[in-house]
């Protein structure tokens, strides 16, 4: 058995659902992109902090080669 002091809701969830009710669609969504775009950024700044220009090299030769602009010989293509 779970003792609780006072009943009802939690009072920060019952404060986020009256807030989220009086938001429209559109406000909804300009929130999701701007904190989708600062946690973007923030972990991009982090990754890019924690792993350096090795893994930055490695991931652009990596793009380059799939998409062929590398000046070495795809040899996965003369295969085919």
């Amino acid at each position: 058995m779970v003792a609780s002091g006072a009943g009802g809701d939690h009072p920060v969830t019952q404060a986020a659902v009256e807030v989220a009710r009086g938001l429209h669609g559109e406000q909804i969504l300009t929130i999701g992109i701007s904190l989708g775009l600062v946690l973007g950024f923030v972990l991009g700044a982090v990754a890019a902090w924690r792993f350096g220009d090795e893994a930055w090299d490695g991931v652009h030769g990596l793009m380059e080669r799939l998409t062929g602009k590398d000046d070495g010989i795809n040899f996965e293509l003369l295969l085919q």
